[in-house]
């Protein structure tokens, strides 16, 4: 059996106990009108002065003890940062708006405060705000140094233009696919706007609301990247796939209910991407996934349809639907099985050996009304899935008998946070999960037992896909904020980054035209752009591929009107009256 490595952060056990509460009046002398002003302030908590309530805490560590000075405002200001790391905390005794004094009130509030206090939670005590409420610290510097047990953040990926909705990677080949589409909605109903044919114009605008990205490594483990193609797409996106082998190409799922698609061989540079053939939903594609095997394409979309579509033949195989929309899709080449997260929290296991597809099991097996799934895993080995949900985590046992197929339930982790992926670490038996709040947290799974273990903040927007690898012990994380990024985990034989190293940021240079006069700017001529890529920083952490190259931006030539030489503009007019 291999060995289980250690799981993600330091092990800190701690004692904390209040002592007692006193009164502390730090209101300054006062007569008259002031002085009626400064009781007045004394009673509202939101002012910073006049009485209050002090908390007494004594901390033990190690053997060692050591006493605190805390008010509630302190202890809420401790729960408001928790909140965004973790994905649930107890609730916080509610403050006040009018200061009481009285002693019944005070020994209650003690009580409560002294049963919210988290000194048991490895999770909340690997935190920096935990650390700096019980003054570790203080007596501790090394808490602040960069730990073996933290992830690194090794390299990044910036977008410049989009929030990332998807990626895949091909590490044999160092390749990284992106799928980046407009979040912003004041930006998309701008794009909208923008895109209205106008009486004077000839032609409508078509500015792009989403891109599919080829990037790859520079030089093997250099974890720095170059874009080699960008195709722009009028719908948003929702999902990439990679195809490998022969005809290798990229695929994405658009809003339209088509499936987009590039060659790998295709020439560097900008271009408006083509679509699959024969292949059109009804309703936006939600999900992808690839049969290398086979050579088959599995999309699936809001209108509850399944699709499995031949690559080599270019057509539609066949087609099911699930009960309500696909929201993700899992598919595990080995054992032939395809996952399909449902709208309604529900998860359809399909045979693919054969077709049509054929339902092996659902999971669970009730009518009861759950959260949508938003992730998905699964270890073959052992046939155990995991899956988020909005405020759910479920771990699942697949079981298969000659009289059919089933899933157990083996535990549920409920979430305060909108759980938005999965990513299941079988080196550390540790399940990562990601927040809509930009934050992962880890749960270490032991004796059949799951808790939460390690939380940080990996992104500062929600995180939309992530990905795990075991081997290179490695997560990568790609959110709303235009990033990508690679966080490397304790391996043995890796050796351990300098307490000055950071990460290696690649950044794409901006494809998008400007908007104003956007109308002219259509596919036909190309147009030669040099990037801007913004100069590195000051520090020597940030490293830039040393050159994009050159960009060719196809913009069209305006269709010409009847009478007129090229265009309408003002310049037609020359010479009119000779």
């Amino acid at each position: 059996m291999a060995e289980v490595l250690p799981k993600l952060g330091r092990d800190i056990a701690l004692e904390v106990k209040i002592l007692k509460y006193e009164m502390v009046d730090n209101a300054p002398d006062a007569s008259g009108l002031a002085k009626g002003l400064e009781a007045l302030k004394a009673r509202v908590s939101l002012a910073k002065s006049g009485q209050h309530v002090e908390y007494l805490l004594q901390v033990r560590r190690d053997g060692s003890t050591w006493t605190l000075r805390r008010r509630f405002q302190q202890v809420s200001l401790m729960h408001e940062s928790l909140r965004r790391h973790v994905a649930s905390l107890p609730e916080l005794p509610a403050k006040s708006v009018v200061r009481q004094f009285s002693s019944d009130y005070l020994e209650s509030r003690k009580n409560a405060l002294a049963a919210y206090l988290l000194a048991e939670r490895r999770d909340v005590l690997n935190a920096a705000a935990a650390q700096d409420f019980f003054g570790l610290l203080e007596r501790e510097p090394s808490l602040q140094m960069r730990s073996r047990c933290d992830p690194f953040l090794a390299a990044e990926v910036q977008e410049v233009t989009f929030g990332i909705t998807s990626f895949v990677t091909d590490p044999s080949r160092g390749l990284l696919l992106l799928g980046a589409s407009d979040c912003n909605w004041v930006s998309k109903l701008d794009t909208k706007i923008t895109n209205i044919k106008l009486p004077w114009e000839p032609s409508a605008p078509e500015l792009p609301s989403s891109q599919m990205t080829l990037w790859k490594e520079l030089a093997p483990g250099s974890q720095s990247y170059q874009v080699q193609f960008c195709c722009r797409f009028g719908p948003a996106l929702s999902s990439v796939a990679l195809v490998k082998g022969d005809g290798a190409c990229a695929l994405c799922g658009l809003s339209d209910g088509s499936v987009g698609v590039q060659k790998l061989s295709a020439p560097g540079g900008v271009s408006r991407g083509a679509t699959l053939p024969l292949l059109k939903h009804t309703a936006a594609v939600s999900a992808l996934a690839v049969d290398e095997k086979e050579r088959w394409l599995f999309s699936a979309s809001k209108d509850n349809a399944v699709k499995v579509y031949d690559l080599v033949r270019q057509m539609v195989q066949c087609e099911t639907h699930a009960p309500t929309p696909v929201t993700t899709m899992l598919f595990d080449e080995a054992q032939r099985r395809l996952f399909t997260g449902l709208q309604s929290g529900v998860i359809i296991v399909w045979d693919t050996s054969i077709l049509p597809l054929k339902v092996m099991c659902s999971i669970p097996d009730t009518t009861q009304a759950l959260s949508r799934i938003t992730g998905m895993d699964y270890e073959a080995g052992s046939g155990t899935l995991f899956s988020s949900g909005k405020d759910m985590l479920g771990v699942w046992k697949l079981k298969s008998a000659s009289s059919g197929s089933w899933g157990r339930s083996v535990g549920s982790i409920s979430a305060q946070n909108v759980c938005t992926g999965v990513a299941w670490a079988a080196s550390s038996r540790e399940l990562l999960v990601s927040l809509a709040t930009g934050a992962i947290v880890a749960f270490a799974l032991a004796d059949g037992t799951a808790g939460p273990s390690y939380s940080w903040q990996a992104h500062e927007d929600e995180i939309t896909h992530m990905q795990w690898d075991d081997a290179q012990r490695c997560l990568i994380t790609a959110s709303k904020d235009k990033k990508l990024r690679i966080w490397h985990f304790f391996a043995p034989g890796r050796p351990e980054p300098s307490p000055i190293a950071t990460a290696v940021i690649s950044t794409a240079p901006s494809l998008l035209p400007a908007r104003r006069g956007a109308a002219s700017q259509m596919e036909g001529v190309p147009v030669r752009q040099t990037p801007t890529v913004s100069p590195p920083s000051a520090t020597p952490s940030y490293s830039y591929p040393a050159s994009h190259g050159p960009v060719t931006v196809p913009v069209a030539a305006p269709v010409a009107a009847p009478g007129c030489q090229g265009d309408d503009s003002e310049d037609d007019l020359t010479g009119w009256d000779r």
